[in-house]
């Protein structure tokens, strides 16, 4: 299968918010093609360098934001003050160790 073609069924398979973050290959490819001919002009070259750029930048912003809100969410949960839709999550609370020592599974085997 052709790159082309796997990026874009990924692309459709992602999330929505993220389908316009990824590279613009059809359009980095569009420009590849129409200077690939000869050597590029200076002008060209830049024309290219400036879609990849700002692609770059767009990928990059997008990291940025996913990781911001992955460090809050971090965050919020490791100081119990997680929030799932509008309700609160309690604070995890586990039993005491006593209990759970002194718990066996039944066994068709007596533990001794």
């Amino acid at each position: 299968m052709k790159f082309g073609k796997l990026l874009k069924r990924q692309i459709e398979q992602s999330l929505p918010e993220w389908r316009d973050k990824f590279v613009s290959y059809k359009e980095l490819k569009r420009i590849v093609s129409s200077i690939s001919g000869c050597p590029p002009s200076p002008a060209e070259e830049a024309m290219f360098v400036a879609a990849l750029d700002a692609d770059i930048d767009k990928i990059d912003s997008f990291f940025l934001e996913q990781e911001e809100e992955f460090v809050i969410r971090h965050r919020d949960v490791r100081s119990g003050s997680s929030t799932h839709g509008r309700h609160s999550l309690p604070p995890l609370t586990l039993p005491d160790s006593d209990w759970l020592r002194s718990f066996q599974p039944p066994s068709p085997i007596p533990i001794q």
